[in-house]
């Protein structure tokens, strides 16, 4: 099918950005411990998630541009598809063939050893972790959307108050022309919200993939590469598989004292029937935590979030041997000292007499200042080292910002810390610096008003917002993961050691700076920090398992209980949501007459429920679902005081005035319609031409033109 043809390219697209950008980006799979062992990666634990992401994002910015350029058209995806596509494949051909089948040593493809060293090394235990995290990737994004009796849409309980807002802008692009694009939620106005996933899966549907496989496939790939990334930063930085191994455990289920504080709470009697009884994801505070955003659900809820963590984890990788070269740099000084000009006698003599002198190098003690001038007035410290690296990981960097712009501000926020004690500095400036500028360039274009608003404010979710209160609130929401963690930075020294302060960089960001209305969406960069100081609490539980004796496996075992409880909890929690589903029928016939006869210009007033069948044709709304539209930045309270003036309205010359000046083309009435908002229907029938009628009575579906109105 076409759509798995759109996917090889972008992976073969990614190929060649990644071999020209990136070429020691293979070495990342050898990872030597310090006794001179070895951990020798799979190539597919790094190389395939580098490609994806990096083709992904490149593939479908160029359909998105030639689609944009082609608006006037009446299918521009289609002039987008075969004209990225047929080049980039054409491209792929040529490169593969001349830079890698016709070298003539043992980097070619064609090498059996390579191919086979791609997907195997020898070790079970990776195929293992990367069959049990494909696995899970796939059960718990196709148990929440799924298509059953090929036509029968089911969107789990756990993810339809959030999928309306991402169908609608799927739909958008799969069946309308959403060119410029705008917010389906919030039509007829410019688009805040990072779309390009969405515009990735609607392109999917468009080539013929089915609704779930175009939504599912992409998301399973997203979190399975953040996956298989984790596994090798914390390999790298700990060089142990076993750490690596909880690590992902521990992002999997998280910490906190969440199950316990709800199990101390429970005055049934009976703890454990009502825990399982349970059917709420535990809250802290009284911001949206018992939506259960914390949890595994977050990433069913909101698919291009791995993406974006993925994209940091890559971005980290790349630049990780800038700041391990520093910390070696500082080791040599300190073991060797500071080089130092000395002369001495040889015990030679000249012709004349005179006893020979040598000039030779002594090391000195370094001097605090020493290390100051090493870190930074050095020359290597301001180096460029790889202009191609850098020029490439600006390129990926910018193009992330409408994929997850959270992720991106995480990104160059880590990479800024990790910069500073890094060599070649300029490499990362010069990659901030095209990430910053495309970035502001794209919101320029997309966004009529300021992209984000940031301002001070202390405390995230916690209710009570002093400094005490603040750090009762994270113990309560992480348990014991960053005591653990700390324990775990100290156990290891140099770079390392301070890749734990950059760890936590999304974290205090959250606690001190707000970019949106909602703060509670700062729950991503704690999601973030959350999953790489855990590779920290994992090295600290794995040095016990390691101890010899039981005591040792004991106690590690309870920790990991301890660790993963809550995790575990919410993800019975969301399984069980999950066996329930709203169903759509995706050959409605109300779905299809609004696809085949409104276009996105077409502005509906509709109920603000966030999932149904008009959600899923595609149609810009003009006040849907106002949570979604207030925390993306969209003035939602003007809009909802305008409908209420509209349907207050009592004579036809005010209804048509409103609406005229609210640029409503359409507006849609059915049973829920008359239930939120109790229209005056004889008005609204009196003023403007009914194009479309469905059913009768008060289940009656009925859809008028405001641009034919008949009261005149």
């Amino acid at each position: 099918m076409l759509g798995i043809l759109y996917v090889i390219v972008c992976i073969l697209t990614g190929f060649m950005f990644c071999r020209v950008c990136f070429p020691s980006l293979i070495k990342r799979t050898v990872i030597t411990r310090e006794n001179g062992s070895g951990i020798d990666l799979p190539a597919y634990y790094v190389l395939l998630p580098a490609w994806y992401i990096t083709g992904t994002m490149i593939v479908t910015w160029l359909v998105y541009i030639v689609a944009y350029f082609s608006q006037n058209e009446a299918k521009p995806l289609i002039f987008g598809n075969v004209i990225v596509l047929g080049i980039l494949l054409a491209a792929g051909f040529l490169f593969c063939y001349y830079f890698t089948w016709k070298e003539d040593d043992d980097k070619t493809l064609t090498n059996p050893d390579l191919i086979v060293r791609f997907f195997w090394n020898g070790h079970v235990s990776y195929a293992i972790y990367a069959l049990l995290a494909l696995a899970f990737c796939i059960v718990i994004m196709y148990k929440s959307f799924n298509v059953t009796d090929a036509t029968q849409l089911n969107v789990g309980y756990s993810v339809w108050a959030d999928f309306g807002a991402h169908l609608s802008m799927i739909r958008s692009f799969s069946y309308g022309n959403n060119f410029p694009t705008q917010y389906a939620y919030y039509g007829d106005s410019d688009i805040r919200y990072h779309f390009m996933h969405e515009f990735l899966v609607g392109n999917l549907e468009f080539l013929g993939l089915r609704l779930d496989h175009a939504f599912n496939i992409p998301s399973v790939m997203n979190l399975f590469s953040t996956y298989l990334l984790l596994f090798t930063l914390t390999v790298t930085l700990f060089k142990c598989k076993l750490t690596a191994w909880i690590g992902g455990l521990l992002f999997t289920f998280r910490s906190s004292f969440a199950v316990f504080d709800f199990l101390a709470k429970d005055r049934s009697g009976h703890p454990i029937a009502a825990l399982l009884a349970n059917s709420s994801y535990f809250a802290l505070s009284e911001g949206h935590e018992s939506w259960g955003f914390w949890c595994t659900r977050v990433f069913c809820n909101q698919r291009h979030f791995a993406f974006g963590i993925s994209a940091l984890l890559l971005a980290v990788l790349i630049f990780l041997p800038y700041l391990k070269e520093m910390g070696e740099n500082v080791a040599h000084l300190k073991r060797d000292g500071v080089p130092v000009k000395r002369t001495r006698l040889t015990g030679l003599y000249n012709e004349d007499g005179e006893e020979v002198e040598e000039t030779i190098f002594v090391g000195i003690e370094p001097r605090p200042f020493d290390y100051i001038k090493l870190c930074f007035f050095s020359r290597d410290s301001f180096a460029v080292k790889s202009p191609g690296t850098a020029i490439g990981a600006g390129l990926f960097l910018g193009a992330l910002a409408f994929w997850h712009g959270s992720a991106l501000i995480a990104t160059l926020a880590m990479l800024f810390f990790m910069a500073a004690f890094s060599v070649c500095r300029l490499d990362y400036l010069i990659a901030a610096v095209m990430a910053v500028i495309m970035a502001i360039a794209q919101s320029r274009f997309f966004i009529f008003e300021k992209a984000v608003d940031p301002k001070y404010e202390f405390g995230f979710l916690a209710e009570n917002k002093t400094f005490f209160g603040v750090l009762a609130y994270i113990l309560l929401l992480t348990g014991i993961t960053l005591l653990l963690a700390v324990f775990g930075m100290i156990m290891v020294r140099g770079v390392e050691r301070y890749m734990f302060l950059v760890c936590l960089v999304p974290f205090i960001m959250s606690f001190f700076l707000s970019l949106t209305p909602d703060v509670a969406v700062n729950h991503k960069w704690v999601i973030i920090s959350l999953m790489l100081t855990s590779m920290y609490t994992a090295h600290f539980v794995s040095a016990i398992f390691r101890q010899p004796g039981m005591i040792s496996a004991i106690t590690a075992s309870i920790l990991l209980i301890v660790l993963t409880a809550t995790g575990v909890a919410e993800l019975y929690i969301q399984y069980k949501e999950d066996r329930n589903y709203m169903s759509f029928d995706m050959n409605d016939e109300v779905t299809m007459w609004l696809k085949d006869n409104l276009t996105s210009d077409d502005l509906v007033l509709y109920t603000t429920y966030p999932l149904n069948r008009v959600v899923l044709s595609g149609v810009m709304h003009y006040y849907c679902y106002p949570y979604c539209s207030w925390s993306a930045g969209y003035d939602s309270s003007d809009r909802e005081k305008m409908v209420k003036r509209i349907f207050a309205a009592s004579d036809s010359r005010t209804l048509d005035y409103f609406i005229y000046k609210s640029n409503i083309d359409i507006i849609i009435l059915d049973e829920s319609m008359r239930e939120d908002y109790r229209p005056n229907e004889a008005l609204i029938e009196s003023t403007y031409k009914e194009i479309w009628h469905q059913g009768e009575g008060e289940w009656s579906f009925r859809v008028f033109d405001t641009r034919q109105p008949i009261y005149r």
